[in-house]
């Protein structure tokens, strides 16, 4: 699969799992996510060789946002090369937009001083 083809499936599965959450079916974005395979690019190894060794930043970038007005839908951290960095906006289950205010690898539910619900 090339970068403009897994730009797309990224950009897809993130489309559906942030149109379930406004409307009301937050609860079915980790199983989503893990279903379209979302999380699997950030497993070591998982990035086609095409994409070169230093893509794993970019790919991220794809599923983490810095302006809550583009924030995606939260995607469970497998690891510290995907943790969510300070500064950095997603939504949550509950449907609220969060920025991060620390580096973490956890969800606003487990470390709520990492997060804020952003304006």
């Amino acid at each position: 699969m090339g970068l403009p083809q897994l730009t797309f499936e990224l950009k897809k599965a993130a489309d559906t799992v942030a149109a379930r959450a406004t409307q009301g079916i937050a609860g079915m974005i980790p199983g989503d996510t893990r279903a379209l395979g979302v999380h699997v690019i950030y497993q070591e190894g998982d990035i086609p060789a095409e994409l070169g060794a230093d893509s794993t930043a970019d790919i991220k970038r794809l599923l983490h946002e810095t302006s809550p007005e583009t924030a995606r839908p939260f995607v469970p951290v497998q690891g510290a090369h995907d943790m969510y960095r300070t500064g950095e906006s997603m939504i949550y289950m509950d449907g609220q937009t969060y920025r991060c205010l620390s580096d973490t690898d956890f969800s606003p539910k487990e470390s709520p001083a990492a997060w804020e619900v952003a304006a």
